[in-house]
């Protein structure tokens, strides 16, 4: 498993939870089956521009949404009221270790989900 097939299917699950989607439901609209978007999201299997395509219909984004570039990561930063909060816990984050990040990440995971309805 390649951390490129990893990277597409973090990403192809963050938006489909983002969404409060189910595999069914992402599978119904993508005409993809949910084994194979369970495989995909697990990173197991190559997947087509084709079928990419397909789920981000399905998720209503773009490729490049799958694909973020620093230019597009660089404007949400410097258009959000909240830029020098973002630029500082960048800075905090490039001191910490692997664990300490896993942590972080664990921790901004569990607020955005609190704040979900």
């Amino acid at each position: 498993m390649s951390d490129t097939l990893k990277y597409i299917g973090n990403q192809i699950r963050f938006f489909r939870n983002k969404k409060e989607l189910t595999l069914e439901e992402l599978s119904n609209q993508s005409n993809l089956t949910k084994t194979y978007l369970a495989q995909i999201e697990r990173g197991e299997v190559n997947v087509s521009i084709r079928k990419l395509e397909s789920i981000c219909n399905a998720l209503h984004i773009s490729l490049g949404d799958i694909f973020p570039t620093n230019d597009s990561i660089q404007t949400k930063i410097n258009s959000s009221i909240n830029k020098e909060f973002i630029i500082e816990l960048i800075e905090i984050c490039i001191e910490l270790d692997k664990r300490d990040l896993q942590l972080l990440k664990s921790l901004g995971n569990e607020m955005r989900n609190l704040k979900k309805p």
